[in-house]
Formats: structure tokens, C-alpha cells, sequence
């Protein structure tokens, strides 16, 4: 995505800390544990990283040898399965679904090239629009349909949807093509609804792809959102002095803001969040929040993709690559909710 003025300011600010409103639901919530799991290894692969995971016991993720040499897996209820690489290419995971479907991309060359899915038992290349280059699926749909983007220009993206009611097709997806340069995904929930950045020349707008193919645009100030489920947003926001992590409503107004510094944030359908936050040691480490209040510190040490978590489900999990406390070695782990 191009960078606008506006995301170069954040990035350069990062999180800054701000006040915090307390609510009863969250000292409840305190009373619940979260306990690490880690995930069974392949014989002679000692590293591990989850990229995706769902309910029903699903997560996706890649395995590395002694010699550095890395292989795909998908693992369900506590079996692992070796997948490979689609067609004998570089293959990176971003997302499985409650029925095993586990999507992401290919590369060539160092780059990305196509879309893949690995369902039914097998890898398959999605369809993709004429002159379509550096094709990703992103997401998938507890439903089927899966989500992800293209570049159709110099650095533009663009969302693709594959439907799953029309198997074998791809929809190209733009609010306005007259306006939006880049329409990227940024989650998607239950309901089918999608919500997009579309950047324009006149700065990046937060707006909501319903099922039925028509768009709300998201009123208010929110920059860099992380993550969307069942009608909240997770992102951030800018007061004049400092940017904060916060959720939003679909209106825009502000619902919880939170007081750590943090970077991208997952939530589920019920608005619990997760996600990397500093520490008062100037440390980093997984937290969880209920009603905008950290709740619970995880165990281990971030690291993988950016540090952060992979997916949070509703049911309970949250899926991450950390140094487990003892260890220098990458590990896929699942943390259970239990209450």
C-alpha cells in the first residue's frame, strides 16, 4: 500500500499510552485462566510457527529443521499433518477455517505470485482477474468464501473475493474505482461482512462490504485497523497529542480505549482482545483484554511474524509463535480460556 502522511505519522509514533475506564465484566473475566499448550512437532523439524487458527481445534503454521529447511502443517485437536508446499513452491499459510480449509499464497522469484488453497485433501491455484499479478488469499470464512487482494498496477491492491457459492470464480472488488487506488482487507466476520481501507488521494477510509455486495463507510477519525468482529473495531486513534489502541463502533464512536502501548491487536466475536503489548520493563509479552482492561499477562516471549499472535477464536483460543520461558527455539503454541 502507498503511505500516506497520515501513516507515516503513526508509525513513527507508535502506541502511546492513555487512560483507561475499568468495568466490572473485566475483574470477572480476571477469574479466567489461559493455559499454553504447545503443538506437536514432526520428527526432526525442532522449530515451529502457527500463521492461523480457528474453532474446532484447527491451526496452520510451518515447521523448520536443523538445517533451516522449512516445511507447511496443519494441525487438529492435537494431530499434526504435513502438507508441503503447493506444487513444489515457496508457500506461506495466513488463515484456516472451522472445516480445515487453510489458504495463503505462493512466491516466485522472492516475490508473491498466486493464491492457493489446500482443501479436499489437496493444494489448488484460485482463479485470478485478467493482468492480476502477486495474487494472496489472506482469509477464510468459516463459510467458505475466501478473501484476499491483488496488485493490478504499480503497488496498487486491490480485494479479491473467492465465493464460495460460486466455486471456480473471483470477484474484483472496489467501493469506488474511480476514487480508491488501493482497497486492501482487513478482517472479515461471521456475518459476511468485510471491512476494507480504500485509500485515496485524499488520505485512507474504513468501509464495510456487506454480503450483499453494497458499502458503508465508517464515520470518524481511526487509523490503522487491526482487526473486526460482529460490529467492533479494533484500531487506533489520534487525540491531538497521542495516538492510543482503542474499538470502535460501526458510528465511529470510540468504545474502549486502552491504556498500554500495543501493537496489532486480534479480537473475537465477544470483544475480548489479544495481542503484543510493552511491558514496565520495556519488555514485550502477550496480554489479554476484557472491556478495554488487560486482564492477563501470557507466558512467553513473542516472537514469529512481527511478534504477534496469529489468530483469537471464540472459542477460547488464541494461537501464537513465542520463545517459551527456557527456550531460544520458535514454538507454535495454543493458549486455552478456561473459567
Amino acid at each position: 500500500m502507498r503511505t500516506t502522511v497520515t501513516t507515516r505519522l503513526l508509525l513513527a509514533l507508535g502506541l502511546v499510552a492513555a487512560a483507561v475506564t475499568t468495568a466490572p465484566a473485566a475483574a470477572t473475566a480476571a477469574g479466567c485462566t489461559w493455559e499454553a499448550t504447545t503443538l506437536p512437532l514432526l520428527s526432526g523439524y525442532p522449530g515451529s510457527a502457527v500463521t492461523g487458527a480457528s474453532d474446532g481445534g484447527w491451526a496452520v503454521g510451518s515447521m523448520t529443521d536443523s538445517g533451516g529447511r522449512s516445511t507447511l502443517v496443519r494441525w487438529h485437536n492435537g494431530q499434526i499433518e504435513k502438507l508441503g508446499d503447493a506444487f513444489g513452491k515457496q508457500t506461506e499459510l495466513r488463515d484456516v477455517n472451522s472445516s480445515g480449509v487453510a489458504v495463503g499464497q505462493t512466491y516466485a522469484n522472492g516475490d508473491i505470485a498466486d493464491a492457493v488453497a489446500h482443501r479436499g485433501g489437496r493444494w489448488e491455484n484460485l482463479p485470478k482477474p485478467p493482468n492480476a499479478t502477486r495474487v494472496r488469499a489472506k482469509i477464510v470464512t468459516d463459510s467458505g468464501d475466501i478473501i484476499g487482494m491483488t496488485s493490478t498496477g504499480f503497488d496498487d491492491l486491490k480485494l479479491l473475493i473467492w465465493p464460495a457459492a460460486s466455486p471456480g470464480t473471483v470477484q474484483l472488488v472496489n467501493p469506488d474505482p474511480s476514487r480508491y487506488y488501493d482497497v486492501v482487507p482487513v478482517d472479515a466476520d461471521d456475518q459476511g461482512r468485510i471491512l476494507i481501507e480504500a485509500t485515496s488521494g485524499d488520505g485512507t477510509d474504513l468501509i464495510l462490504r456487506h454480503p450483499d455486495g453494497t458499502f458503508t463507510t465508517v464515520p470518524g477519525t481511526i487509523f490503522w485497523p487491526t482487526a473486526y468482529r460482529n460490529g467492533h473495531i479494533v484500531a487506533s486513534g489520534f487525540d491531538g497529542t497521542d495516538v492510543y489502541a482503542g474499538v470502535w463502533d460501526l458510528e465511529g464512536h470510540l468504545v474502549h480505549r486502552l491504556a498500554e502501548q500495543t501493537d496489532d491487536l486480534l479480537t473475537d466475536s465477544a470483544g475480548t482482545l489479544a495481542g503484543r503489548y510493552r511491558t514496565a520493563d520495556g519488555g514485550r509479552a502477550f496480554g489479554v483484554w476484557e472491556n478495554g482492561v488487560l486482564t492477563h499477562t501470557l507466558p512467553g516471549t513473542p516472537t514469529g511474524r512481527a511478534g504477534n499472535p496469529a489468530a483469537l477464536t471464540d472459542g477460547g483460543v488464541l494461537a501464537a509463535t513465542v520463545d517459551l520461558p527456557g527456550t531460544t527455539t520458535e514454538s507454535a503454541v495454543t493458549y486455552q480460556r478456561s473459567c
